[in-house]
């Protein structure tokens, strides 16, 4: 017999990882930023965590076929943006320094979290 329903305790299990899952992935990128702004390399923080696009994309569209929230999916751009640029940067090369290129990832994440908050507030 083939059983293709799933019981609710998946579902819920389901719905809290795909909310979870995005939001370490997004501490675990900024973590990596930091400790790489400060010569500190912990590869296994980028073995463990680090994603590509693929998965990224289905964060991405899991968040929209179970009708999560917007701010759910901040952490999903935070960690596209935040790839993106070191992606840039490792294939074309980003002519600014160090100290600049750590103030632009601060300032992604700067403006994700205040969007973050703002989308909050606005729901309560």
């Amino acid at each position: 017999m083939r059983r293709t329903d799933i019981s609710r305790g998946q579902y819920k299990m389901v719905i809290y990882l795909l909310k979870l899952l995005p939001v370490l992935a997004a501490v675990s990128c900024f973590l990596n930023t930091v400790f790489s702004f400060w010569g500190i390399d912990i590869s296994e923080i980028s073995y463990i965590s680090g994603l590509s696009l693929l998965p990224l994309f289905f964060f991405w569209f899991s968040s929209y076929v179970f009708r999560l929230c917007e701010y759910y999916r901040l952490p999903i751009y935070y960690v596209f943006i935040n790839n993106t640029i070191c992606w840039i940067d490792y294939f074309y090369g980003i002519p600014i320094d160090d100290f600049s290129m750590f103030f632009v990832h601060m300032l992604v994440a700067l403006v994700c979290i205040l969007i973050f908050l703002f989308l909050k507030i606005k729901k309560i």
